[in-house]
């Protein structure tokens, strides 16, 4: 909750994200507990796996720190920038564009057998 508030905090004192940053997406939580990122992927789609698995195997923890955060920033009220934004806030590590908005993609069309057990 305190990582919550200070990530909160300081993606207000920076403002909205400059217009040419901005999204009208708004990506929708889709789960009630922990995040499971290996199920995850497991589940993504193929596109998203290739984006996702080398930047993972390129930086493993400093990868699932950033992924993590991501999905954290999923509230339902933040567009795909705002998310990149508390994401790097709750972090402290700089968020890879690219490979955040395919994760967001992926994440926000998440789907299997059993959503929850996904994320």
């Amino acid at each position: 909750r305190l990582v919550d508030a200070t990530a909160d905090g300081i993606a207000e004192l920076l403002g909205p994200p400059p217009p040419q940053e901005r999204s009208a997406a708004v990506p929708r939580p889709r789960r009630s507990g922990p995040f499971n990122l290996r199920r995850f992927l497991e589940l993504a789609p193929p596109e998203a796996r290739r984006t996702l698995e080398p930047f993972l195997a390129a930086d493993r923890g400093g990868g699932y720190a950033q992924l993590l955060a991501l999905a954290r920033g999923v509230d339902g009220r933040r567009d795909v920038a705002g998310v990149i934004r508390w994401a790097a806030c709750a972090s402290e590590l700089p968020i890879h564009r690219t490979v955040a908005r395919s994760f967001l993609a992926a994440l926000d069309g998440a789907t299997g057998p059993d959503p929850e057990d996904a994320c």
